[in-house]
């Protein structure tokens, strides 16, 4: 017995940006939140599915890796090889993130063996 009646399928279009604008995306997996992030350059925007409205766009970190949602995705970790910075995202409002962390590591230069 087939439980799904239909299924949606997703993509995101950037024809009217040039090639590569569109770094990262990520989507919420609680049913009830239903946005998405998409990151082009270094403004991330938050789209309402439902609506398909933009609900917010802030500035993030410069040249990230990648951007994970945690913690009911009501948080935003978004992080590269020299930093990581954490956004809470106020849960179900529409009120822009705040950084409530920001973290710098040092870069260490690799090891070659048989040397210390």
């Amino acid at each position: 017995m087939n439980k799904f009646k239909a299924t949606k399928r997703i993509d995101i279009y950037d024809k009217e940006l040039p090639k590569g604008q569109v770094k990262l995306v990520q989507m919420s997996s609680r049913p009830t939140k239903n946005f998405m992030l998409v990151m082009i350059k270094e403004k991330i925007y938050k789209f309402d599915l439902a609506t398909k409205l933009l609900v917010f766009q802030f500035e993030a970190l410069e040249q990230p890796d990648d951007m994970i949602l945690y913690e009911d995705d009501n948080k935003l970790c978004i992080y590269n090889k020299e930093e990581v910075q954490l956004w809470d995202l106020d849960g179900e409002g529409e009120s822009l993130p705040y950084l409530f962390e920001d973290e710098f590591f040092e870069v260490k230069s690799k090891l070659v063996p048989g040397q210390f």
